[in-house]
């Protein structure tokens, strides 16, 4: 028996435009912070009406590689880790707002990178790391004594750690994930009584990483998120 031939799947103008853009916007033309020829010399350049033009530079702002101002020319995106992240923050938490797996998923993910940072962290502790965290700390206390910003001030903890473990990628990602999980879950951190509980679990977990115990920091680290977890009616994993 012969195999029946594939079918040859028709591309769409703009989709080759996008890609052509997108190869010379790797290759640095137009470089980062940089516009893009207009709709007029695109046009011109590749032989192609204004729709097929403006199709696919919404193709490429989509994909996060450019942005569009009205009355303005295109432009490159300075890339960067948070800005691409950011591009993402719809689309993962309508996700984990109709699968609630997912969302137990990204909780049991956040524990062990949460776990690895905290290890990272107390390993390579310097002064002025220390010093992060407890700012963040003096903040919390400041936020509750206030009324107002303990959630924001909660994360920056914990954001802190992640900026210990030397890797600047690292609190990038962390933010991300205490985003989306904040989106369900930012009103337990304001249960009235709650806020001492954190408290006190992110000194103990500060005063381990200052001993340099780091068997003593991972967990204490695992203690405070698992006891959040309770709260949040859910388990890790």
């Amino acid at each position: 028996m012969t195999n029946s031939p594939e079918p040859i799947q028709r591309r769409r103008l703009h989709e080759i435009l996008a890609e052509r853009l997108l190869a010379g916007i790797r290759s640095g033309d137009p470089p980062p912070g940089r516009a893009l020829p207009s709709e007029q010399e695109l046009m011109a350049r590749f032989g192609v009406g204004r729709p097929t033009v403006r199709e696919a530079l919404l193709r490429l702002e989509a994909a996060g590689v450019i942005t569009i101002s009205h009355g303005e020319r295109a432009r490159v995106v300075e890339p960067s880790a948070s800005h691409i992240l950011s591009q993402l923050n719809e689309s993962i938490i309508h996700l984990l707002g109709v699968d609630a797996t997912s969302l137990e998923h990204l909780k049991d993910a956040r524990l062990a990178v949460e776990e690895g940072l905290v290890r990272r962290a107390t390993e390579r502790a310097t002064e002025a790391s220390l010093a992060r965290i407890e700012q963040s700390l003096r903040r919390q206390a400041e936020a509750a004594e206030r009324g107002e910003g303990f959630l924001a001030a909660d994360m920056d903890f914990h954001v802190a750690i992640a900026e210990g473990s030397g890797n600047p990628l690292f609190p990038v990602f962390l933010k991300a994930m205490l985003d989306w999980v904040s989106a369900f879950h930012g009103s337990a951190v304001r249960t009235p009584g709650m806020e001492p509980v954190a408290m006190s679990e992110h000194r103990a977990i500060f005063d381990r990483i200052v001993a340099r115990d780091v068997d003593g920091a991972v967990a204490s680290m695992r203690s405070h998120l698992l006891r959040s977890a309770r709260l949040f009616g859910r388990t890790f994993g």
